[in-house]
């Protein structure tokens, strides 16, 4: 399994939390990206970040970070990404 690689690998279909492996796997059409940790998403490049703030995370599992990452893309992503956070 290859974690935290920052190249896009065609557009993002879904993302789920795996709570087995404790990291964050994002399905596109050509691969899987596996994080470890979920602020280490943003290290994809700005569009890919904004495809996941258009889709809803798949098992969160009702933890508290998850639920606050995905809610700050998605208000990074309305307000134009004005935080220094979201720049890429």
């Amino acid at each position: 399994m290859q974690l935290e690689n920052d190249e896009s690998k065609g557009n993002i279909l879904s993302w789920i939390y795996v709570k087995d492996l404790k990291c964050v796997a994002i399905k596109s059409e050509f691969g899987m990206q596996y994080f470890n940790s979920v602020m280490r998403i943003l290290i994809l490049p700005h569009y890919d970040v904004s495809a996941l703030a258009r889709i809803k995370m798949i098992n969160r599992t009702n933890n508290p970070l998850l639920n606050l990452f995905e809610r700050r893309i998605r208000w990074g992503k309305r307000n134009a990404w004005k935080n220094e956070l979201y720049w890429s």
